[in-house]
């Protein structure tokens, strides 16, 4: 395992006043996503879950997404509604409870990180750190009130969900 996660671990436990002894499994991101990263993330925490003696918890990306609302909003409980936005996913979703959601509505052309990357890609800016920071770095120095820019509206997309469209 490379030493730098093994630290990165460490420096957790450490500002949360716990040891490994306090853990009682390591959560991994299982899908969706992109399949170098999940690798990525799967062995890491077999590592860390080795090196701890834990088992491991394979958790939904989106769902994840999802539940961190209510480590945030400790009162928050179920039903909720999230608007999910990452990367590569736009999802509208009603919490029923744990595991069991509906999918109100969701992107028909490109998520917002896609955008993000496509938007930097066509300006010639640095993607080094994806799109979306060099995006925002450029929006920076410019003008907020310079565009009027329409809301985003849903329409019916067949079936009972409504789609976002962003372009």
């Amino acid at each position: 395992m490379c030493i730098h996660w093994l630290h990165v671990v460490q420096d957790a436990l450490d500002r949360a006043s716990l040891t490994e002894k306090d853990l009682s499994a390591v959560a991994v991101t299982i899908g969706p996503g992109l399949s170098l990263c999940l690798c990525v993330g799967v062995r890491k925490a077999r590592s860390v879950a080795g090196n701890f003696s834990l088992p491991i918890v394979g958790v939904h990306h989106m769902e994840a997404h999802a539940l961190v609302a209510r480590l945030v909003e400790q009162e928050l409980s179920f039903p909720f509604m999230a608007l999910l936005i990452s990367g590569g996913h736009n999802l509208l979703v009603l919490a029923h409870k744990l595991g069991q959601y509906t999918q109100l509505g969701t992107t028909v052309d490109d998520a917002i990180g896609e955008a993000f990357d496509k938007t930097a890609k066509w300006l010639g800016l640095d993607m080094r750190r994806s799109g979306g920071p060099a995006v925002e770095e450029l929006a920076l120095e410019g003008d907020a009130k310079s565009v009027k820019f329409n809301l985003c509206l849903c329409v019916p997309w067949g079936g009972n969900e409504a789609p976002f469209r962003r372009s």
